[in-house]
């Protein structure tokens, strides 16, 4: 949950987190503005159209800064069909990203 966390703030998701009255435990959600509802985080992990939107805004931002490589994102998604190479990837960016940049800012 902590990695689709950090993607969901990425990719510009404000991320909101609630407590179930029926299990008393937290679970977090956003306000999806196009269907004026409330959902559940997405599954960046199992679904493929989810992850692409989170590799284009790494690429967009790898862009901006004129990286060179996309830390294997990139690649992976030339090699495998594996969902979790290409997620894993985009979580190595993200947090190389939020350290290297976003702290300077």
């Amino acid at each position: 949950m902590e990695n689709n966390i950090l993607i969901a703030k990425f990719i510009g998701i404000s991320v909101m987190k609630g407590l179930s009255e029926q299990t008393g435990k937290e679970y977090y959600y956003y306000n999806n503005a196009e269907m004026q509802d409330y959902e559940a985080l997405p599954d960046f992990q199992s679904d493929w159209n989810w992850l692409m939107l989170v590799v284009d805004t790494c690429s967009l931002k790898a862009d901006e800064l004129n990286v060179d490589s996309l830390f294997m994102v990139e690649l992976w998604m030339f090699v495998t069909n594996d969902i979790t190479a290409v997620y894993n990837s985009c979580i190595d960016f993200i947090k190389w990203y939020n350290e290297n940049y976003e702290r300077k800012n």
